[in-house]
């Protein structure tokens, strides 16, 4: 009797219908979440990813609040791991945890998946819609040197800033930036 009050109490097996971010924080938790909002931004030409900063582009508002709160956070440019670091202590980041919480997917303080969460998370697998970064994780696309929107064939061009001149009395012969043939 105890094990099929313990089965009603856990919620039925079912196989839920989970969006994008729901299977995100399946397969990594808030961090996955937040890397799969970048990514997903970029590829829609609404964020720029270049040298571990992002930056927003003007477009269509995105219909997910994890998304909005991406955009909203990334005014301007800011770091890739500060952009995770939002998300991952933002409301939208709890609702979802919340949610997939209520669902008997995850359980405990710390998120953990249980095993109707690891069915779900197989089946989402088997799922063509769902991108490969959600599910294997989209650490490389971000780290990578420059990565245009879609739609853009010219990649950026790092462009250094210029330092900053020595303000000493000293004539140009005695700074450090001497050509490479001793002149």
């Amino acid at each position: 009797m105890r094990w099929v009050f313990r089965r009603f109490a856990r919620g039925s097996d079912e196989i839920r219908d989970l969006d994008v971010y729901d299977v995100a924080f399946l397969a990594g938790g808030a961090r996955r979440v937040a890397e799969s909002a970048m990514v997903a931004l970029n590829r829609r030409g609404l964020l720029v990813v270049h040298d571990a900063r992002v930056r927003t582009v003007d477009g269509e508002l995105p219909g997910h609040a994890v998304e909005r709160r991406v955009l909203a956070f990334c005014g301007r440019t800011r770091s890739v791991e500060a952009v995770r670091a939002d998300l991952q202590r933002s409301l939208e980041a709890y609702e979802i945890g919340r949610r997939l919480a209520a669902w008997g997917l995850v359980k405990g303080a710390d998120r953990r998946v249980t095993r109707s969460g690891r069915r779900h998370l197989e089946a989402a697998g088997h799922n063509t819609s769902i991108p490969e970064y959600v599910l294997r994780g989209a650490t490389s696309l971000l780290d990578a040197k420059a990565r245009r929107p879609a739609g853009h064939t010219q990649a950026a061009t790092h462009r250094p800033r210029p330092t900053p001149q020595r303000r000493s009395g000293h004539s140009k012969s005695s700074r450090l930036d001497v050509d490479s043939d001793g002149e």
